[in-house]
């Protein structure tokens, strides 16, 4: 389940998250906007397994793995991002 934070900081779930891209790993979560980056999709979720790469599309609610071209359990968050 994915939740939006409200700026009166209430929490309420979606399942629309526009042109955000959200990445989960052992190292720490973050989101980016998904026209930043070629070949991210947005109103995803991907997860980071310690053997395979999960994608949850919120669109549709439909789940797919690979475990090709995992080396590590971990995303790491862009540092400069010019949008």
């Amino acid at each position: 389940m994915v939740f939006k934070v409200t700026p009166k900081g209430n929490a309420f779930y979606t399942r629309h998250l526009g042109n955000v891209t959200i990445f989960i790993s052992k190292s720490e979560s973050f989101s980016v906007r998904a026209s930043s980056f070629p070949g991210v999709s947005r109103n995803q979720v991907y997860i980071l397994d310690d053997t395979e790469i999960v994608l949850f599309s919120l669109d549709d609610s439909t789940i797919s793995s690979s475990t090709d071209r995992v080396v590590a359990p971990y995303f790491f968050p862009p540092q400069n991002i010019e949008y």
